[in-house]
């Protein structure tokens, strides 16, 4: 698993050491919260229960979601499910990030004056 997340941070650019220090860091952090809240982090069926629960499916399915979609998503192992998640948190903040130094550097840049 380690490695699947590895082999993302590469894509974004990152040494492959980096890249599996990252992905271990991502992974024990995930980890150590599924398990504190007494959750099975291997757990596969996940989906299946709440594709029988109504209050969950409905809203989904008004979006257009089908139960389907729901099993497959949340019968994978929890702590598949949940490292996405949290990469997909710090992808939105390294984003956000670039953005603010983007245009920070260019309020820093003088306009160039048209003659």
């Amino acid at each position: 698993m380690i490695n699947l997340f590895a082999l993302q941070f590469e894509a974004l650019g990152l040494p492959e050491a980096t890249a599996v220090v990252q992905s271990t860091v991502l992974v024990d952090e995930v980890l150590s919260e599924i398990r504190a809240n007494g959750v099975d982090p291997f757990k596969t069926t996940q989906g299946d229960e709440y594709a029988s629960r109504e209050q969950f499916t409905v809203p989904r399915q008004n979006e257009g979601i089908t139960l389907n979609d729901i099993r497959a998503h949340w019968n994978r192992p929890l702590l598949v499910v949940f490292t996405e998640a949290k990469m997909r948190e710090k992808l939105a903040a390294f984003a956000l990030y670039i953005a603010n130094n983007r245009v920070k550097h260019s309020r820093m840049r003088p306009e160039r004056t048209r003659r």
